[in-house]
């Protein structure tokens, strides 16, 4: 997941520069209401990343530190920014559009605070929300002092705030970063995996969709033709194995996708989808990771007219790079379609176990289809 910093360079002699203390920049419990999912990179000039504990927690040339929201949603209710330090205001940018959802480096930090410390720092709080900013150039603020809200603004992918001391000097100290700057209780340097949230929704299944934080489908109606179960977690690791089981009202398992992550992630969004299943009842869909079970959700399917076709078969699916793994009762074919509804791929599926090369360039919706109509539907991404 990658989003912005500054898009400058600055001189890294630091040594003579006073200690500053830092509060945490955002209201809130970490973990809980914001996840940090960057931090500085110490590599810009050769390429690589490394973060203070020289680890790979950010992505080439990011200069700040990011405090993410799980939803453009949570982003909606009012996440309130405030000075980690006392200062004065010097730079405030307050009236442009907060809900990207792209990288476009020419957008820089969005809206924005400056405010400069004794020492000579800048601290920047960027990304933030339209119409939010409660100071102005050339007021002191005290340290906890509200200084805007939470947005998406400028380059920007998710609701987060980019926090950025200058002259460049990473807030965090570790073992690859001894600074005289630091925090009043610095915040826990956190590798381990998370489930931030996951549920099951009725909005189309997109990436979008899955920023906004969708609404929760309990009931399944006659009118929602798809149903999708999605999820965003912290610290994904390369070659870990993401699974989610469709459950019928018996416990019978219906549709199972699997797939295996390429590399790791911070911040990541995985998600999966089924048509509307015919069998009423109460449904659930079962999320796994490396075989742990995370996360279990249950729907309601009501009942629909029914003019007497027959049951579909259930099936599964399991993606290794490349290949898709395909097994059926019956006979299938294996349709492959871009975003755009354009066939990429279409294939014969025998009954019982076969294998398929599915170029995985771009994220694609797979279909099963017999003879009766299509068995499942889901989304891969590359």
């Amino acid at each position: 997941m990658v989003l912005c910093g500054l898009l400058v360079a600055a001189s890294s002699a630091l040594a003579q520069l006073p200690s500053l203390e830092l509060g945490l920049p955002v209201e809130g419990e970490l973990g809980k209401d914001v996840y940090i999912i960057n931090y500085v990179d110490h590599e810009a000039d050769s390429g690589a990343i490394r973060d203070y504990m020289c680890g790979r927690q950010t992505y080439d040339g990011h200069d700040g530190t990011d405090f993410a929201v799980k939803s453009f949603r949570h982003m909606d209710s009012g996440v309130h920014v405030i000075a980690a330090a006392p200062g004065r205001v010097i730079a405030v940018i307050d009236t442009l559009y907060d809900r990207n959802k792209r990288v476009d480096r020419t957008l820089g930090f969005g809206n924005y605070v400056a405010v400069e410390h004794p020492g000579g720092y800048i601290l920047y709080y960027a990304h933030l929300k339209s119409s939010s900013a409660r100071v102005k150039v050339g007021e002191s603020v005290k340290k906890g002092q509200r200084l805007g809200l939470i947005g998406s603004s400028g380059t920007s992918e998710d609701p987060h705030l980019h926090f950025e001391v200058w002259q460049r000097v990473d807030a965090f100290q570790g073992a690859c970063l001894p600074r005289p700057l630091k925090w009043q209780e610095q915040p826990e340097y956190q590798t381990e995996y998370a489930l931030i949230d996951a549920d099951v929704t009725t909005w189309p299944p997109s990436l979008d969709t899955i920023r906004e934080r969708p609404p929760r489908a309990t009931s399944i109606t006659k009118g929602d033709s798809s149903i999708t179960f999605w999820s965003l977690q912290q610290h994904i690791a390369a070659n870990d194995q993401l699974s989610a089981t469709w459950l019928t009202p018996d416990g019978a398992a219906w549709f199972t996708y699997e797939f295996t992550v390429t590399a790791p992630s911070t911040y990541y969004y995985w998600w999966t989808w089924i048509r509307r299943p015919e069998a009423s009842g109460q449904w659930k869909v079962e999320y796994r990771r490396n075989g742990d079970l995370i996360a279990t959700r249950s729907f309601t399917v009501e009942a629909t007219v029914s003019i007497g076709e027959p049951p579909r078969q259930g099936a599964s699916l399991r993606r290794m790079g490349d290949v898709l793994r395909c097994e059926v009762a019956s006979p299938c074919t294996l349709s492959v379609y871009d975003l755009q509804g354009r066939l990429l791929l279409r294939s014969s599926v025998p009954a019982g176990t076969s294998a398929h090369m599915v170029p995985f360039t771009t994220s694609v919706i797979i279909d099963l289809s017999d003879e009766h109509g299509s068995v499942m539907k889901t989304m891969a991404m590359p």
